[in-house]
């Protein structure tokens, strides 16, 4: 039955949290992380619907279902979450609500004895381009990445047809080359974002947990950029 609002009653924001679930499974953090977001969303009047793509063994082709996915469903944003991250929810509700098009949060990579993190600046000036509790980057992984509907209808009318598995998709992200090097999805996807026009942003109030063999733990506001939490 569809769903009906009161004249007075603000339409919710539709979001779509899309997960490559490359073996069909989900960490049970980033299971506490969905269930989570899901009551803050409703606390928040946004409609999250989740979508796990599972058993699918090409990354960039997952990646790229769920994109085309969030734009023939009209989603107003996507949110790509992987299956082993763990997001603080109250973040994910803001990076939600801010108007930038573009926005992560940063996950500690999965590095034994060192804190590193999955984005990298153009240079200093970049680094030092700071609003509230956002920072400019040049690339970030899609470890937990927000995309508006607008980047996303950007990046769909901007990107070829391609028949796939059966299906008419959108190749928007691929493996590639830079010269010798090889070029993950992932930095594809953001030099596209940037030949497109838009800027990338982490929101650095709080940082993902990765899980691999242990849980890796950061907190790049307090060890990189020397803030305190509010």
């Amino acid at each position: 039955m569809a769903k009906s609002f009161r004249t007075d009653q603000k339409k919710p924001t539709n979001v779509l949290i899309a997960t490559p679930a490359l073996h069909g499974q989900v960490d049970a953090y980033y299971a506490s992380t969905i269930n989570e977001i899901s009551k803050l969303g409703a606390a928040n009047n946004i409609n999250i619907d989740v979508c796990m793509l599972s058993y699918e063994s090409i990354l960039p082709m997952a990646r790229n279902q769920l994109m085309s996915l969030a734009v023939e469903q009209d989603y107003d944003c996507m949110i790509f979450i992987d299956a082993d991250v763990c997001c603080n929810p109250n973040t994910l509700i803001n990076i939600i609500k801010n108007p930038k098009d573009v926005i992560a949060i940063p996950t500690v990579k999965k590095i034994e004895g060192e804190e590193v993190y999955d984005f990298w600046f153009e240079d200093e000036e970049q680094f030092e381009t700071i609003e509230g509790n956002l920072q400019a980057v040049n690339i970030v992984s899609t470890s937990c990445l927000k995309l508006s509907k607008k980047s996303l209808q950007t990046l769909s009318k901007n990107s070829v047809d391609i028949y796939f598995r059966g299906n008419k998709i959108k190749n928007i992200c691929q493996y590639d080359f830079n010269g010798e090097g090889f070029m993950g999805e992932d930095v594809f996807l953001c030099e596209k974002l940037h030949d497109l026009g838009f800027e990338i942003w982490i929101d650095f109030s709080s940082t993902c947990m990765h899980i691999g063999p242990k849980v890796y733990k950061g907190n790049y506001k307090k060890t990189v950029l020397n803030k305190n939490d509010d």
